[in-house]
């Protein structure tokens, strides 16, 4: 898990990776393909350690990420709309451990 000062720096990071790994791996057999989610709130810290809800629905985000797909949680979209990131799809999912049904994002990439 990577912390970042504001959700335009996390998805800006997110997207890098996607495509670094692209880049080094493409003619990998099999790709080798990353799965990354993105949300945003306050998240308790102590020490080196980041805890709580926030975090648990980021790895929620993630853990419904395709191979290759960077995932974001709605109100991440919301904070980084009128920036230089597109959107392909939303789908509506259920997170474990979350109650109802959350709106996720993917990212386009380059």
């Amino acid at each position: 898990m990577l912390a970042f000062s504001s959700a335009r720096r996390a998805v800006t990071c997110a997207r890098a990776i996607q495509e670094a790994i692209d880049d080094a791996f493409v003619e990998a057999s099999p790709p080798l393909r990353v799965r990354i989610g993105v949300h945003t709130g306050d998240a308790l810290h102590e020490a080196d350690h980041f805890y709580g809800t926030t975090v648990h629905y980021a790895a929620r985000v993630a853990s419904n990420a395709l191979g290759g797909e960077v995932l974001v949680s709605n109100l991440v979209r919301e904070l980084v709309a009128g920036a230089d990131f597109g959107f392909r799809e939303s789908r509506e999912v259920e997170l474990k451990g979350l109650e109802g049904s959350h709106r996720l994002f993917a990212l386009e990439l380059g």
